[in-house]
């Protein structure tokens, strides 16, 4: 029978695992560890929380791993951000490209300026989020890019 263990590493992060023999002999064996067993389970009835938010696992004091929704909350954001500056470093490249054609920066501007402030409306909406599953379906609200 397959059994299942809940772990935390040295970052503390939970990690979820599937052992074939003692869940608390298969961590004494790992190379990587000390480990603390935190649940020994023989199935998984309620899986984990959704994959979305992994480094965001946290043990809920009974053995079961639950969402630490503020630290969700700060992934979600800063998944966006690095969109946002991906988005930024393009927009870059056509003003440059723009400029050097003496070409109307007008739009390039505006959207630049519109990347840059979208972050407090896009905090509030997800600050507003109380659910893992619906944060982690939520997308964020990006102007048109004039270059597309």
């Amino acid at each position: 029978m397959k059994k299942w263990a809940a772990k935390r590493d040295s970052d503390s992060k939970i990690v979820i695992i599937q052992c074939k023999i003692n869940p608390q002999l298969f961590l004494d064996q790992m190379d990587d560890g000390p480990y603390t067993l935190l649940n020994e389970i023989d199935e998984i009835i309620n899986p984990a929380p959704t994959r979305s938010f992994r480094d965001s696992w946290e043990d809920n004091g009974s053995g079961d791993v639950q969402v630490n929704m503020p630290a969700a909350r700060a992934e979600k954001m800063a998944t966006f951000r690095v969109e946002r500056d991906k988005r930024l470093e393009k927009t870059d490249k056509d003003w440059v490209e723009k400029s050097s054609k003496s070409e109307s920066l007008t739009t390039t501007e505006t959207y630049k300026t519109e990347l840059r402030d979208m972050m407090p409306d896009e905090q509030t909406a997800v600050d507003a989020e109380t659910d893992d599953d619906t944060l982690a379906t939520y997308g964020a609200s990006w102007p048109t890019d004039p270059n597309a």
